[in-house]
């Protein structure tokens, strides 16, 4: 698997913030701990990304203009008035990733003693919580540009709907650490290359291997990933070909002969594959939003609407 620097400072300088490396970090401001569960900086960090990547993971509305709206939202959003409780800022605030708010937010998830070093927990929660909030957003853009999608998409909306650069340092970060938060980075790098691969039974047929190109490259291997910036992935029929050559059960099926090359086989081989690793993911993680997120998310996979994901339009 590539292996990829990884890089502790902020994502979401990718939003044009300016932040201060971790180290440099100085001494989080006193905030009063207000009387909300969720006061656990590791615990924090989940339940920020749970907010932040609603409108990618839930299909809730992609803007949100007050806090009445975000609650209007239903459970999905839960996470959201959590989170703004801990810092003392509107949900509808950090459900639109205001730099401010999410610049508490790490303020409290990195939240130690008055003197005392971060613990190598904060560090871990907070690394957690850049990478995820970097890959969440590079999600969310693509979910906007494919909103907009036509038959012949700009250069410009092809390079939002397949950049991610961030997802990949999630997935990479979470491979190299390991444990709980390695097993945690992965879940939510799965869920939004998974989401996103999800659209292609509603797109345009020239753009699905532009959608299921951050899946692939994270499931199948650095080939997928892209050669260049506008460089077309190959025919719909050709990606999912190749990425289901590199599953063991797809050898093992020719062997026997059959229509097995046909897309239908090659596409349900690879749902198949993605769905198999998320689940092992889930019961890797304790019970909560990620895990149950995770679970529905295995349960989209197996309804895939195929015949529309490999229509001629």
């Amino acid at each position: 698997m590539r292996k990829t620097t990884l890089i502790l400072a902020l994502p979401v300088a990718l939003w044009a913030l300016s932040c201060t490396p971790l180290a440099d970090v100085p001494p989080a401001p006193a905030i009063p701990t207000p009387d909300e569960s969720v006061t656990d900086g590791h615990a924090l960090a989940l339940t920020a990304i749970d907010c932040v990547m609603a409108p990618v993971v839930y299909d809730t509305p992609p803007w949100a203009t007050s806090d009445e709206e975000v609650a209007s939202f239903g459970p999905e959003a839960a996470s959201c008035t959590s989170t703004a409780r801990v810092v003392h800022v509107g949900s509808a605030r950090l459900y639109r990733l205001d730099r401010d708010a999410l610049l508490d937010l790490r303020h409290a998830i990195r939240r130690s003693p008055a003197g005392a070093p971060p613990t190598r927990e904060a560090v871990d929660a907070l690394s957690l919580f850049d990478h995820g909030v970097g890959a969440v957003m590079e999600g969310r853009r693509a979910r906007t540009a494919l909103v907009r999608e036509t038959l012949n998409p700009s250069p410009e909306v092809i390079e939002k709907i397949r950049s991610r650069e961030m997802l990949v340092k999630l997935d990479d970060f979470g491979r190299e650490k390991g444990g709980t938060t390695g097993v945690e980075a992965r879940a939510i790098a799965m869920l939004v290359a998974t989401k996103s691969f999800l659209q292609v039974a509603r797109v345009h047929r020239p753009v699905r291997p532009y959608v299921a190109e951050p899946l692939f490259a994270m499931m199948f291997g650095s080939e997928f990933l892209p050669q260049s910036s506008y460089g077309a992935p190959g025919s719909w029929t050709d990606y999912i070909a190749a990425a289901a050559r590199t599953l063991p059960e797809r050898s093992a099926s020719a062997i026997g002969g059959g229509p097995i090359e046909s897309e239908r086989r090659n596409l349900v081989t690879v749902t198949n594959a993605v769905a198999r690793e998320m689940s092992r993911v889930e019961v890797e993680l304790a019970p909560g939003p990620l895990r149950a997120a995770v679970g529905r998310t295995v349960r989209e996979l197996g309804t895939l609407d195929v015949e529309s994901a490999l229509s001629e339009r």
